[in-house]
Protein backbone atom coordinates (compact mmCIF):
# COMPACT_ATOMS: atom_id res chain seq x y z
CA UNK A 1 0.00 0.00 0.00
CA UNK A 2 1.53 3.26 -1.27
CA UNK A 3 1.98 5.85 1.56
CA UNK A 4 0.54 9.42 0.38
CA UNK A 5 2.39 12.38 2.28
CA UNK A 6 -0.60 14.41 4.13
CA UNK A 7 1.16 17.47 3.86
CA UNK A 8 1.64 17.19 0.05
CA UNK A 9 -1.84 15.96 -0.18
CA UNK A 10 -3.60 18.78 1.02
CA UNK A 11 -1.16 21.55 -0.89
CA UNK A 12 -2.23 19.40 -4.31
CA UNK A 13 -5.57 20.06 -3.21
CA UNK A 14 -5.16 23.62 -2.30
CA UNK A 15 -3.65 23.97 -5.54
CA UNK A 16 -6.58 22.46 -7.42
CA UNK A 17 -8.88 24.34 -6.16
CA UNK A 18 -7.31 27.58 -6.82
CA UNK A 19 -7.04 26.45 -10.29
CA UNK A 20 -10.57 26.56 -10.57
CA UNK A 21 -11.26 29.96 -9.09
CA UNK A 22 -12.39 32.41 -11.35
CA UNK A 23 -10.57 35.04 -13.04
CA UNK A 24 -11.97 37.78 -11.52
CA UNK A 25 -11.59 36.63 -7.80
CA UNK A 26 -7.83 35.91 -8.63
CA UNK A 27 -6.92 39.18 -10.39
CA UNK A 28 -8.58 41.58 -8.07
CA UNK A 29 -6.46 40.35 -4.88
CA UNK A 30 -2.99 41.07 -7.71
CA UNK A 31 -4.43 44.34 -8.01
CA UNK A 32 -5.09 45.50 -4.65
CA UNK A 33 -1.77 43.65 -3.70
CA UNK A 34 -0.44 46.10 -6.94
CA UNK A 35 -2.13 48.94 -5.49
CA UNK A 36 -1.03 48.44 -1.89
CA UNK A 37 2.78 48.48 -2.68
CA UNK A 38 2.29 51.39 -4.96
CA UNK A 39 0.59 53.71 -2.04
CA UNK A 40 3.26 52.56 0.53
CA UNK A 41 5.91 53.84 -1.71
CA UNK A 42 4.07 56.90 -2.99
CA UNK A 43 3.56 58.15 0.73
CA UNK A 44 7.03 56.97 1.67
CA UNK A 45 8.94 58.46 -1.10
CA UNK A 46 10.27 62.20 -1.27
CA UNK A 47 7.03 64.57 -3.28
CA UNK A 48 5.92 67.66 -2.93
CA UNK A 49 1.92 67.47 -3.62
CA UNK A 50 1.18 64.97 -6.18
CA UNK A 51 4.52 66.21 -7.78
CA UNK A 52 7.30 63.20 -7.98
CA UNK A 53 11.32 63.68 -9.31
CA UNK A 54 10.73 63.40 -13.08
CA UNK A 55 14.06 64.39 -14.02
CA UNK A 56 13.06 67.66 -15.89
CA UNK A 57 11.46 65.98 -18.57
CA UNK A 58 7.46 66.43 -17.18
CA UNK A 59 7.77 69.95 -18.39
CA UNK A 60 7.45 68.89 -22.24
CA UNK A 61 4.53 66.41 -21.55
CA UNK A 62 2.54 69.51 -20.28
CA UNK A 63 3.65 72.42 -22.32
CA UNK A 64 3.51 69.96 -25.67
CA UNK A 65 -0.30 69.16 -24.86
CA UNK A 66 -0.90 72.69 -24.10
CA UNK A 67 0.28 74.09 -26.81
CA UNK A 68 -1.53 71.39 -29.27
CA UNK A 69 -4.63 72.34 -27.41
CA UNK A 70 -3.90 76.36 -28.38
CA UNK A 71 -2.94 75.11 -32.03
CA UNK A 72 0.38 75.79 -31.45
CA UNK A 73 3.46 73.37 -32.34
CA UNK A 74 7.01 73.70 -31.07
CA UNK A 75 9.97 71.69 -32.09
CA UNK A 76 8.81 68.09 -31.91
CA UNK A 77 11.30 66.73 -29.60
CA UNK A 78 8.82 64.35 -27.67
CA UNK A 79 6.70 62.05 -29.74
CA UNK A 80 2.81 62.58 -30.23
CA UNK A 81 1.40 59.13 -28.82
CA UNK A 82 0.57 60.74 -25.19
CA UNK A 83 0.08 64.36 -26.52
CA UNK A 84 -3.29 63.80 -28.35
CA UNK A 85 -4.80 62.36 -24.74
CA UNK A 86 -3.64 65.10 -23.05
CA UNK A 87 -4.42 67.98 -24.82
CA UNK A 88 -7.74 68.38 -23.06
CA UNK A 89 -6.57 68.18 -19.75
CA UNK A 90 -4.21 71.18 -20.85
CA UNK A 91 -7.29 72.67 -21.93
CA UNK A 92 -9.29 72.16 -19.19
CA UNK A 93 -6.40 72.88 -16.39
CA UNK A 94 -4.44 75.65 -17.79
CA UNK A 95 -0.86 76.62 -18.26
CA UNK A 96 0.79 74.64 -15.71
CA UNK A 97 0.39 70.99 -14.82
CA UNK A 98 0.02 70.45 -10.76
CA UNK A 99 -3.94 70.96 -10.79
CA UNK A 100 -4.11 67.95 -13.56
CA UNK A 101 -1.47 65.96 -12.02
CA UNK A 102 -4.29 64.05 -9.46
CA UNK A 103 -6.33 63.24 -12.52
CA UNK A 104 -3.24 61.71 -14.52
CA UNK A 105 -1.66 59.56 -11.76
CA UNK A 106 -4.75 58.26 -11.05
CA UNK A 107 -5.75 57.11 -14.32
CA UNK A 108 -1.97 55.30 -14.66
CA UNK A 109 -2.23 53.51 -11.41
CA UNK A 110 -5.86 52.65 -11.15
CA UNK A 111 -6.40 51.88 -14.57
CA UNK A 112 -3.44 51.42 -16.50
CA UNK A 113 -1.94 48.94 -13.28
CA UNK A 114 -4.72 46.60 -13.39
CA UNK A 115 -3.98 45.78 -17.17
CA UNK A 116 -0.43 45.56 -16.05
CA UNK A 117 -1.35 43.01 -13.78
CA UNK A 118 -3.64 41.15 -15.50
CA UNK A 119 -1.90 40.93 -18.60
CA UNK A 120 1.34 39.24 -16.78
CA UNK A 121 -0.90 36.91 -15.13
CA UNK A 122 -2.56 36.70 -18.78
CA UNK A 123 0.74 35.46 -20.34
CA UNK A 124 2.05 33.42 -17.63
CA UNK A 125 -1.63 31.59 -17.82
CA UNK A 126 -0.17 31.09 -21.74
CA UNK A 127 3.20 29.74 -20.99
CA UNK A 128 2.31 27.29 -17.99
CA UNK A 129 -1.25 27.30 -17.51
CA UNK A 130 -3.65 29.03 -14.78
CA UNK A 131 -1.35 28.42 -11.56
CA UNK A 132 1.83 29.66 -13.22
CA UNK A 133 -0.13 33.02 -14.33
CA UNK A 134 -1.10 33.67 -10.85
CA UNK A 135 2.40 33.36 -9.50
CA UNK A 136 3.48 36.00 -12.61
CA UNK A 137 0.74 38.54 -11.44
CA UNK A 138 1.63 37.99 -7.95
CA UNK A 139 5.61 38.20 -8.93
CA UNK A 140 4.75 41.39 -10.68
CA UNK A 141 2.52 42.71 -8.20
CA UNK A 142 5.30 42.51 -5.64
CA UNK A 143 8.57 42.94 -7.96
CA UNK A 144 9.15 46.89 -6.86
CA UNK A 145 9.52 45.98 -3.33
CA UNK A 146 11.43 43.32 -3.48
CA UNK A 147 13.55 45.30 -5.75
CA UNK A 148 13.76 48.32 -3.10
CA UNK A 149 15.49 45.59 -0.80
CA UNK A 150 17.39 44.13 -3.35
CA UNK A 151 19.49 47.55 -3.14
CA UNK A 152 21.65 48.50 -0.03
CA UNK A 153 19.96 50.17 2.57
CA UNK A 154 22.40 53.59 2.19
CA UNK A 155 20.43 54.14 -1.46
CA UNK A 156 17.06 53.44 -0.26
CA UNK A 157 16.07 57.02 -0.15
CA UNK A 158 17.21 57.82 -3.91
CA UNK A 159 15.88 54.43 -5.36
CA UNK A 160 12.15 54.91 -3.97
CA UNK A 161 12.78 58.81 -4.77
CA UNK A 162 13.88 58.87 -8.48
CA UNK A 163 13.67 55.67 -9.59
CA UNK A 164 10.53 54.07 -8.13
CA UNK A 165 7.75 56.74 -8.97
CA UNK A 166 8.68 56.02 -12.88
CA UNK A 167 8.27 52.77 -12.49
CA UNK A 168 4.93 52.76 -10.16
CA UNK A 169 3.28 55.65 -12.55
CA UNK A 170 3.44 58.59 -10.24
CA UNK A 171 4.65 61.26 -12.58
CA UNK A 172 3.51 62.47 -16.00
CA UNK A 173 5.98 60.62 -18.15
CA UNK A 174 5.63 58.15 -20.88
CA UNK A 175 7.81 55.50 -19.32
CA UNK A 176 5.24 53.39 -17.56
CA UNK A 177 2.49 53.64 -20.59
CA UNK A 178 5.42 52.48 -23.05
CA UNK A 179 6.22 49.44 -20.14
CA UNK A 180 2.07 48.72 -20.32
CA UNK A 181 1.92 48.39 -23.82
CA UNK A 182 4.85 46.05 -23.76
CA UNK A 183 2.86 43.74 -21.40
CA UNK A 184 -0.26 43.84 -23.43
CA UNK A 185 1.75 43.67 -27.13
CA UNK A 186 3.30 40.48 -25.59
CA UNK A 187 0.19 38.98 -24.63
CA UNK A 188 -1.69 39.53 -28.09
CA UNK A 189 1.25 38.04 -29.62
CA UNK A 190 1.02 34.98 -27.58
CA UNK A 191 -2.70 34.32 -28.00
CA UNK A 192 -2.10 34.76 -31.56
CA UNK A 193 0.71 32.28 -31.17
CA UNK A 194 -1.47 30.12 -29.26
CA UNK A 195 -5.19 30.79 -30.98
CA UNK A 196 -4.12 32.09 -34.70
CA UNK A 197 -6.56 34.78 -34.63
CA UNK A 198 -5.72 37.65 -37.46
CA UNK A 199 -7.61 40.39 -35.52
CA UNK A 200 -4.63 39.52 -32.64
CA UNK A 201 -2.25 39.94 -34.72
CA UNK A 202 -3.83 43.07 -36.54
CA UNK A 203 -4.27 44.42 -33.45
CA UNK A 204 -0.89 43.51 -31.83
CA UNK A 205 0.63 45.50 -34.80
CA UNK A 206 -1.31 48.58 -34.19
CA UNK A 207 -0.34 48.77 -30.27
CA UNK A 208 2.99 48.45 -31.49
CA UNK A 209 3.24 51.30 -34.19
CA UNK A 210 1.49 53.66 -31.49
CA UNK A 211 3.73 52.36 -28.46
CA UNK A 212 6.51 53.69 -30.93
CA UNK A 213 5.09 56.85 -31.15
CA UNK A 214 4.71 56.85 -27.27
CA UNK A 215 8.52 57.12 -27.28
CA UNK A 216 10.20 56.42 -30.76
CA UNK A 217 13.41 54.50 -28.76
CA UNK A 218 10.94 51.63 -28.00
CA UNK A 219 11.46 50.31 -31.41
CA UNK A 220 13.83 48.20 -29.10
CA UNK A 221 10.64 45.81 -28.90
CA UNK A 222 10.11 45.33 -32.35
CA UNK A 223 12.63 42.72 -32.91
CA UNK A 224 10.90 40.50 -29.59
CA UNK A 225 7.23 39.74 -31.49
CA UNK A 226 8.99 39.71 -35.05
CA UNK A 227 11.11 37.00 -34.36
CA UNK A 228 8.59 35.20 -32.44
CA UNK A 229 5.91 34.58 -34.89
CA UNK A 230 8.85 33.58 -37.58
CA UNK A 231 10.47 31.08 -35.15
CA UNK A 232 6.82 29.79 -34.98
CA UNK A 233 6.81 29.09 -38.52
CA UNK A 234 3.97 32.24 -38.91
CA UNK A 235 5.67 33.97 -42.10
CA UNK A 236 2.15 35.56 -42.90
CA UNK A 237 1.48 36.76 -39.40
CA UNK A 238 5.07 38.13 -39.40
CA UNK A 239 4.09 40.70 -42.83
CA UNK A 240 0.73 41.73 -40.97
CA UNK A 241 2.35 42.49 -37.67
CA UNK A 242 4.86 44.83 -39.50
CA UNK A 243 2.34 45.76 -41.97
CA UNK A 244 0.24 46.95 -39.03
CA UNK A 245 2.89 49.33 -37.35
CA UNK A 246 2.91 50.72 -40.86
CA UNK A 247 0.02 53.94 -40.20
CA UNK A 248 1.62 54.94 -36.37
CA UNK A 249 5.26 55.07 -38.02
CA UNK A 250 3.72 57.23 -40.36
CA UNK A 251 1.93 59.75 -38.21
CA UNK A 252 4.89 59.72 -36.78
CA UNK A 253 7.37 61.01 -39.47
CA UNK A 254 4.22 64.04 -40.10
CA UNK A 255 4.98 64.80 -36.76
CA UNK A 256 9.00 64.78 -36.91
CA UNK A 257 8.52 66.76 -40.25
CA UNK A 258 6.20 69.51 -39.14
CA UNK A 259 7.91 70.30 -35.81
CA UNK A 260 11.84 69.57 -36.69
CA UNK A 261 11.86 70.30 -40.59
CA UNK A 262 13.46 66.68 -40.86
CA UNK A 263 13.00 62.96 -40.02
CA UNK A 264 15.64 62.64 -37.27
CA UNK A 265 16.48 58.94 -38.27
CA UNK A 266 17.92 60.17 -41.43
CA UNK A 267 18.66 63.60 -41.04
CA UNK A 268 18.41 66.79 -42.98
CA UNK A 269 21.72 65.99 -44.56
CA UNK A 270 19.96 62.61 -45.72
CA UNK A 271 16.45 64.92 -47.04
CA UNK A 272 18.51 67.33 -48.75
CA UNK A 273 21.20 65.72 -49.82
CA UNK A 274 23.66 68.07 -48.45
CA UNK A 275 27.13 68.09 -50.48
CA UNK A 276 30.23 66.46 -48.72
CA UNK A 277 28.39 63.78 -46.96
CA UNK A 278 26.93 60.29 -48.16
CA UNK A 279 23.88 59.30 -47.78
CA UNK A 280 25.30 56.22 -46.34
CA UNK A 281 27.45 57.59 -43.36
CA UNK A 282 24.40 59.98 -42.28
CA UNK A 283 22.43 56.87 -41.92
CA UNK A 284 24.85 55.23 -40.32
CA UNK A 285 25.89 58.25 -38.07
CA UNK A 286 21.99 58.70 -37.24
CA UNK A 287 21.65 54.37 -36.51
CA UNK A 288 24.55 55.24 -34.31
CA UNK A 289 22.50 57.34 -32.15
CA UNK A 290 19.82 56.03 -31.85
CA UNK A 291 21.06 52.93 -31.05
CA UNK A 292 23.97 54.02 -29.05
CA UNK A 293 24.55 51.07 -27.27
CA UNK A 294 28.43 50.93 -25.91
CA UNK A 295 30.43 47.32 -23.87
CA UNK A 296 31.92 49.84 -21.89
CA UNK A 297 28.84 52.10 -21.03
CA UNK A 298 26.88 48.05 -20.40
CA UNK A 299 29.56 46.99 -18.19
CA UNK A 300 29.79 49.88 -16.12
CA UNK A 301 26.20 50.26 -15.12
CA UNK A 302 27.07 46.31 -14.10
CA UNK A 303 29.64 47.60 -11.91
CA UNK A 304 27.58 50.30 -10.51
CA UNK A 305 24.61 47.81 -9.80
CA UNK A 306 27.29 45.79 -7.96
CA UNK A 307 28.28 48.82 -6.25
CA UNK A 308 24.41 49.63 -4.78
CA UNK A 309 22.94 45.96 -4.85
CA UNK A 310 24.29 42.69 -2.69
CA UNK A 311 24.20 40.56 -5.37
CA UNK A 312 25.24 41.29 -9.35
CA UNK A 313 25.77 37.61 -9.94
CA UNK A 314 22.04 36.36 -8.56
CA UNK A 315 20.46 39.22 -11.04
CA UNK A 316 22.30 37.82 -13.81
CA UNK A 317 21.55 34.57 -13.23
CA UNK A 318 17.59 34.91 -13.18
CA UNK A 319 17.24 36.20 -16.40
CA UNK A 320 19.75 33.37 -17.80
CA UNK A 321 18.20 30.53 -15.91
CA UNK A 322 14.82 31.38 -16.76
CA UNK A 323 15.33 31.89 -20.45
CA UNK A 324 16.44 28.25 -19.91
CA UNK A 325 13.10 27.19 -18.14
CA UNK A 326 11.34 28.96 -20.84
CA UNK A 327 13.04 27.21 -24.15
CA UNK A 328 11.81 24.29 -21.98
CA UNK A 329 7.95 25.14 -22.48
CA UNK A 330 8.14 26.94 -26.07
CA UNK A 331 11.28 28.07 -28.30
CA UNK A 332 8.62 30.89 -29.85
CA UNK A 333 8.03 32.08 -26.09
CA UNK A 334 11.37 31.73 -24.88
CA UNK A 335 12.01 34.32 -27.90
CA UNK A 336 9.73 36.73 -26.97
CA UNK A 337 11.03 36.61 -23.49
CA UNK A 338 14.31 37.01 -24.14
CA UNK A 339 14.45 39.15 -26.90
CA UNK A 340 12.14 41.69 -24.85
CA UNK A 341 14.21 41.51 -21.81
CA UNK A 342 17.72 41.77 -23.36
CA UNK A 343 16.49 44.49 -26.60
CA UNK A 344 15.92 46.89 -22.92
CA UNK A 345 18.22 45.62 -19.94
CA UNK A 346 21.50 45.12 -22.28
CA UNK A 347 21.27 47.29 -25.77
CA UNK A 348 19.17 50.24 -23.99
CA UNK A 349 20.68 50.20 -21.00
CA UNK A 350 24.04 49.98 -22.23
CA UNK A 351 24.29 53.52 -23.44
CA UNK A 352 26.09 56.61 -22.02
CA UNK A 353 22.72 58.63 -21.17
CA UNK A 354 21.40 55.58 -18.89
CA UNK A 355 23.48 55.19 -15.12
CA UNK A 356 22.98 53.50 -12.41
CA UNK A 357 24.48 56.52 -10.66
CA UNK A 358 22.00 58.70 -11.36
CA UNK A 359 18.80 56.26 -11.56
CA UNK A 360 18.75 57.33 -15.35
CA UNK A 361 19.28 53.62 -15.84
CA UNK A 362 15.65 52.27 -14.51
CA UNK A 363 13.88 54.92 -16.57
CA UNK A 364 15.83 54.10 -19.81
CA UNK A 365 15.66 49.83 -19.27
CA UNK A 366 11.37 50.25 -17.40
CA UNK A 367 10.14 48.17 -20.32
CA UNK A 368 12.48 45.40 -19.91
CA UNK A 369 11.36 44.76 -16.63
CA UNK A 370 8.20 42.68 -17.57
CA UNK A 371 10.08 39.86 -19.36
CA UNK A 372 13.09 39.73 -16.37
CA UNK A 373 10.05 39.11 -13.83
CA UNK A 374 8.50 36.45 -16.27
CA UNK A 375 11.93 34.88 -16.93
CA UNK A 376 12.71 34.66 -13.33
CA UNK A 377 9.45 33.54 -12.90
CA UNK A 378 10.30 30.39 -15.56
CA UNK A 379 12.72 29.35 -13.15
CA UNK A 380 10.05 26.84 -12.19
CA UNK A 381 10.44 24.89 -15.37
CA UNK A 382 13.99 23.61 -14.54
CA UNK A 383 11.96 21.47 -12.09
CA UNK A 384 11.87 18.08 -14.18
CA UNK A 385 8.27 17.58 -15.20
CA UNK A 386 7.44 20.65 -15.77
CA UNK A 387 9.00 21.84 -18.95
CA UNK A 388 6.98 20.34 -20.99
CA UNK A 389 6.92 21.31 -24.90
CA UNK A 390 4.15 24.04 -26.16
CA UNK A 391 2.10 23.15 -29.40
CA UNK A 392 -0.45 25.89 -30.36
CA UNK A 393 -4.23 25.05 -29.86
CA UNK A 394 -5.00 26.00 -32.76
CA UNK A 395 -3.38 25.03 -36.26
CA UNK A 396 -5.62 26.81 -39.11
CA UNK A 397 -5.66 30.46 -39.08
CA UNK A 398 -8.68 32.65 -38.39
CA UNK A 399 -9.72 34.79 -40.76
CA UNK A 400 -9.70 38.42 -39.64
CA UNK A 401 -13.02 40.05 -38.21
CA UNK A 402 -14.45 43.60 -38.30
CA UNK A 403 -15.10 43.40 -34.54
CA UNK A 404 -15.43 45.95 -32.52
CA UNK A 405 -12.04 45.35 -30.33
CA UNK A 406 -10.18 46.16 -33.95
CA UNK A 407 -12.30 48.90 -35.03
CA UNK A 408 -12.20 51.16 -31.81
CA UNK A 409 -8.50 50.49 -31.67
CA UNK A 410 -7.78 51.61 -35.18
CA UNK A 411 -10.11 54.59 -34.34
CA UNK A 412 -8.55 55.48 -30.92
CA UNK A 413 -4.71 54.44 -31.58
CA UNK A 414 -4.66 55.82 -35.78
CA UNK A 415 -7.34 58.20 -36.85
CA UNK A 416 -7.91 60.18 -33.74
CA UNK A 417 -3.63 60.52 -33.48
CA UNK A 418 -3.67 61.10 -37.23
CA UNK A 419 -6.12 63.92 -37.47
CA UNK A 420 -4.63 65.80 -34.41
CA UNK A 421 -1.12 65.63 -36.16
CA UNK A 422 -2.78 66.64 -39.65
CA UNK A 423 -4.23 69.72 -38.20
CA UNK A 424 -1.69 71.31 -35.99
CA UNK A 425 -0.92 74.66 -36.02
CA UNK A 426 1.79 77.17 -36.28
CA UNK A 427 5.38 77.99 -34.14
CA UNK A 428 5.00 78.52 -30.67
CA UNK A 429 7.66 81.08 -30.39
CA UNK A 430 6.65 83.45 -28.08
CA UNK A 431 4.34 81.10 -26.46
CA UNK A 432 6.98 78.32 -24.74
CA UNK A 433 10.32 78.86 -23.45
CA UNK A 434 13.32 76.34 -23.15
CA UNK A 435 15.73 77.25 -20.85
CA UNK A 436 19.32 76.53 -19.67
CA UNK A 437 18.02 73.15 -17.69
CA UNK A 438 16.14 72.17 -20.68
CA UNK A 439 13.21 72.68 -19.09
CA UNK A 440 10.16 73.23 -21.76
CA UNK A 441 7.53 76.04 -19.87
CA UNK A 442 4.51 77.65 -21.15
CA UNK A 443 5.03 81.42 -21.22
CA UNK A 444 1.06 83.02 -20.30
CA UNK A 445 0.12 86.06 -17.98
CA UNK A 446 -1.35 83.77 -15.73
CA UNK A 447 1.31 85.27 -13.19
CA UNK A 448 -0.87 88.39 -13.83
CA UNK A 449 3.36 90.42 -13.34
CA UNK A 450 3.07 94.09 -12.46
CA UNK A 451 5.50 96.73 -11.64
CA UNK A 452 4.60 98.90 -8.23
CA UNK A 453 6.10 101.76 -7.03
CA UNK A 454 7.17 101.72 -3.68
CA UNK A 455 9.40 105.16 -1.36
CA UNK A 456 12.61 103.33 -2.14
CA UNK A 457 11.85 102.54 -6.41
CA UNK A 458 9.72 99.83 -8.55
CA UNK A 459 8.87 96.66 -7.21
CA UNK A 460 7.44 93.52 -9.05
CA UNK A 461 4.38 92.03 -7.92
CA UNK A 462 2.65 88.80 -8.85
CA UNK A 463 -0.18 86.55 -7.83
CA UNK A 464 0.23 83.04 -7.75
CA UNK A 465 -2.26 80.84 -9.78
CA UNK A 466 -3.60 77.29 -8.49
CA UNK A 467 -1.41 75.00 -7.70
CA UNK A 468 -3.66 72.21 -6.10
CA UNK A 469 -1.45 72.03 -2.50
CA UNK A 470 2.02 72.20 -4.41
CA UNK A 471 4.17 73.97 -2.89
CA UNK A 472 5.88 76.33 -5.25
CA UNK A 473 9.04 78.95 -5.80
CA UNK A 474 9.57 81.73 -8.10
CA UNK A 475 12.58 82.51 -10.13
CA UNK A 476 13.48 86.24 -10.83
CA UNK A 477 15.05 86.70 -14.39
CA UNK A 478 16.37 89.75 -15.64
CA UNK A 479 17.91 90.60 -18.83
CA UNK A 480 18.65 93.91 -21.42
CA UNK A 481 16.53 92.73 -23.90
CA UNK A 482 13.20 90.63 -24.23
CA UNK A 483 15.59 87.70 -22.89
CA UNK A 484 14.14 85.32 -25.70
CA UNK A 485 15.55 84.24 -28.51
CA UNK A 486 13.61 82.06 -31.15
CA UNK A 487 15.49 78.74 -31.95
CA UNK A 488 13.85 75.36 -32.87
CA UNK A 489 10.25 77.21 -32.96
CA UNK A 490 10.79 77.78 -29.63
CA UNK A 491 11.85 81.02 -27.07
CA UNK A 492 15.62 79.99 -25.77
CA UNK A 493 15.59 81.92 -22.69
CA UNK A 494 18.74 84.04 -22.15
CA UNK A 495 18.25 85.76 -19.08
CA UNK A 496 20.35 85.99 -15.50
CA UNK A 497 18.79 84.49 -13.03
CA UNK A 498 18.81 86.91 -9.83
CA UNK A 499 17.18 85.28 -7.17
CA UNK A 500 14.42 82.28 -5.91
CA UNK A 501 11.85 83.78 -3.66
CA UNK A 502 8.90 82.40 -1.84
CA UNK A 503 6.94 85.84 -1.91
CA UNK A 504 4.68 87.26 -4.11
CA UNK A 505 6.87 90.17 -4.53
CA UNK A 506 10.24 91.47 -5.17
CA UNK A 507 12.50 95.02 -5.00
CA UNK A 508 13.79 95.08 -8.11
CA UNK A 509 14.98 98.55 -7.05
CA UNK A 510 18.15 96.76 -6.08
CA UNK A 511 18.81 94.88 -9.37
CA UNK A 512 18.29 98.33 -11.35
CA UNK A 513 16.68 98.57 -14.73
CA UNK A 514 15.75 95.86 -17.56
CA UNK A 515 13.29 93.47 -18.49
CA UNK A 516 12.35 91.20 -15.85
CA UNK A 517 10.33 87.74 -15.94
CA UNK A 518 8.84 85.47 -13.36
CA UNK A 519 8.88 81.82 -13.90
CA UNK A 520 7.22 79.55 -11.54
CA UNK A 521 9.09 76.42 -10.34
CA UNK A 522 8.20 73.16 -8.67
CA UNK A 523 10.32 70.17 -7.53
CA UNK A 524 9.77 67.42 -5.16
CA UNK A 525 11.76 69.45 -3.45
CA UNK A 526 11.50 73.78 -3.71
CA UNK A 527 15.19 74.56 -4.53
CA UNK A 528 17.49 75.79 -7.11
CA UNK A 529 19.12 72.85 -8.39
CA UNK A 530 15.60 70.79 -8.32
CA UNK A 531 13.06 72.94 -9.23
CA UNK A 532 11.47 72.84 -13.08
CA UNK A 533 10.35 76.29 -14.83
CA UNK A 534 6.65 75.26 -15.28
CA UNK A 535 5.40 78.71 -16.55
CA UNK A 536 6.88 81.90 -17.48
CA UNK A 537 5.35 85.18 -17.24
CA UNK A 538 6.25 87.63 -20.62
CA UNK A 539 8.85 90.15 -20.45
CA UNK A 540 8.06 93.56 -18.72
CA UNK A 541 10.27 96.56 -18.45
CA UNK A 542 11.31 98.14 -15.57
CA UNK A 543 12.87 101.88 -16.23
Amino acid sequence: MELVNPAAYNVGRALGRLERVRTVYVVAPLCLLSWGVTLGFALHAKHNGWLYYNGGDGTYYWTMPWAIAHHLLPATTISYGLLVFLWPLALIFGSIALPALPVIVIVQVAILGPIAVLCMYAIGTRIGGRLFGIFTGFAWAVAPFAAYHFFYQRVHSDFESIALPSILGLNNLADYPSMVLTIVIAWLVLRALDERRWNDVVIAGTLCGFLIAVKPSNGFFVPAPVFAFLVARCWRETGGFLLAMVPGLITLTIWKQAGLGTIPLFGSEVIHAAAGASIGGTVHESLTRYIPFSWHDFNQNLAEIREYGWSLRLAEYLPIAGFVGALRRGLPQAVLLGFWCVDYLVFKGGTSLASVYDWSWFRYTMPGFPPYVLLTCCIVFLIPGLGRRWHPRVTKPTRLRLTGWLVATVAILVVYPFLVVVTHGGPADNRVALNSANNLGVIAGDLHVTVAQTPKGPSLRWRQPNTNGTKVGFVILRADGQGCRTVARECSLDMTTIRLVHSLSFPVWQTGPGYYRVALVAGPRITPEDGDMLLLSPAIRVR
